[in-house]
């Protein structure tokens, strides 16, 4: 997987080279370590912990969304932008309800267990 930054870095190695006819060792050797340290950073982003559990639950959410309504978001033409902003403000609140009842549910805990934080 390339990132976008991987592409824009190569595509001005080869914009140099398509200039030049040729490049030097020296910029060659240069442009190939930017690309190198570009590439190394994306892929950080790849290792990060929780990337491939929110992945996971994208694709569930995708699956779920084809098998209940036949198609992908982007496919519904029945929707308006103003009826979409309102299923995620919808989505927002349910997501307020459970952090809220999470917060009582810690805080009776904490009272319970003694700890002052």
């Amino acid at each position: 997987m390339v990132g976008d930054k991987t592409k824009e870095a190569l595509s001005k190695l080869l914009e140099l080279e398509n200039r030049n006819g040729w490049i030097d060792q020296v910029t060659l050797q240069a442009g190939v370590g930017r690309v190198k340290r570009v590439l190394e950073k994306e892929m950080e982003v790849l290792r990060l912990e929780y990337r491939q559990s929110i992945m996971d639950r994208v694709d569930k959410q995708t699956r779920k969304g084809l098998d209940k309504y036949g198609q992908v978001l982007n496919e519904n033409e029945e929707l308006n932008d103003l009826e979409m902003l309102e299923y995620f403000a919808e989505e927002l609140t349910d997501a307020l309800v459970y952090i809220e009842d999470l917060k009582v549910k810690i805080k009776k805990l904490k009272e319970i267990g003694g700890d002052e934080e």
